[in-house]
């Protein structure tokens, strides 16, 4: 075989490997139906296009020269704030809307600085602002809607991504954010479908047992979290979330065991320290239940007639049958004698 047959084919063979490999990373990449990131790692749309997604530096004519073109620098500026380089993207924003003053992606885009910084009221502003400019358009109605999500206010949420979805119909994210909204504000069973619709139902699952989780139910979270595995295996996110729900339930149970034994320690300690109560007679040993004659309250010595104020109780007769007087020499002869013949 000619050598320059093989080389062709050689080369012909590199392409081809190359082509396939390509087509299985787009494939990998578009076959995700949510993506997971931000603060509270909920689940998104994933984009359709991951490549159209990643922003580069723009470059000038010359090294050092300013990024003339607006569009390049918005690019920058959002790959800055993604970054987390809020100066420099916040620079980047200023530029240009010096270029352009109705950039309303850069408005935003320093609201949303404004809000991570901790400035809420000029946050609000540069949202509003950018609604303003744009009353109608989803994506100004979207940023206004997670602005109140996460600052819990939920009516508002829900009315303003409600108003992003309609004006935007197509568009799934505005409908992800805005069932998060309902889901937050409490009303889940509304938010299921829109979930559904938008990642799938596994992932549906997944974001419901954030939100609840979010609110303190583990009970119900750790529920969503195990149905998001069962219906998807590989979601390795829910897997966390299951793994991390378990053990904190786990660590709950076993603090509420040991108050729960400390508690009845308590009690058992106050109970043993307690001095027990006297009987209503004190130290003459007779019991205020040992009274026979049905009169509540009243000791066995006040029953039989006696006057607890008297020194000494009243004398008893003395029975015939009893025996001799104590003193002998105040009887007289025949009472000793009639004494004598009874016995």
């Amino acid at each position: 075989m000619p050598l320059q047959s093989i080389v062709f084919r050689f080369s012909c063979l590199i392409c081809f490997c190359g082509v396939a490999v390509g087509c299985v990373t787009t494939q990998e990449t578009t076959k995700a139906s949510f993506k997971t990131g931000g603060s509270g790692q909920y689940g998104e749309p994933a984009p359709g296009s991951a490549a159209s997604q990643v922003a580069t530096k723009p470059s000038g004519n010359k090294k050092g020269d300013p990024i003339s073109a607006p569009k390049s620098q918005l690019a920058y500026a959002n790959l800055l704030a993604s970054q987390g380089d809020r100066d420099e993207a916040r620079r980047s924003y200023e530029k240009v809307l010096a270029t352009d003053t109705r950039s309303v992606e850069a408005i935003i885009g320093l609201a949303r600085l404004d809000e991570l910084a901790g400035r809420t009221a000029e946050a609000e502003a540069g949202f509003k602002k950018a609604v303003q400019m744009e009353p109608r358009a989803g994506r100004t109605l979207d940023a206004l809607g997670q602005f109140y999500v996460d600052q819990k206010r939920y009516d508002e949420a829900v009315a303003t991504l409600q108003s992003a979805t309609a004006a935007s119909p197509d568009e799934k994210k505005y409908r992800f954010h805005y069932a998060i909204a309902l889901a937050k504000s409490g009303q889940i069973d509304r938010a299921v479908p829109h979930l559904v619709d938008t990642v799938g139902s596994a992932a549906a699952h997944y974001n419901i047992g954030l939100v609840l989780h979010e609110r303190g139910d583990l009970a119900a979270s750790e529920n969503e979290f195990a149905s998001a595995v069962l219906e998807n295996p590989r979601l390795s996110q829910a897997q966390y979330w299951l793994t991390e729900v378990q053990h904190e339930r786990e660590v709950a149970m076993a603090d509420e065991r040991e108050q729960s034994t400390g508690r009845a320690s308590e009690e058992t300690i106050v109970a043993q320290r307690t001095p027990r109560r006297r009987n209503a007679v004190g130290d003459q040993g007779i019991s205020r239940h040992a009274s026979h004659d049905g009169i509540s309250g009243r000791s066995s010595a006040e029953a039989a007639g006696y006057d607890s104020g008297a020194q000494q109780p009243p004398a008893i007769p003395e029975s015939p049958l009893a025996g001799p007087p104590r003193d002998s020499q105040a009887v007289s002869a025949a009472q000793l004698e009639q004494w004598n013949n009874q016995r």
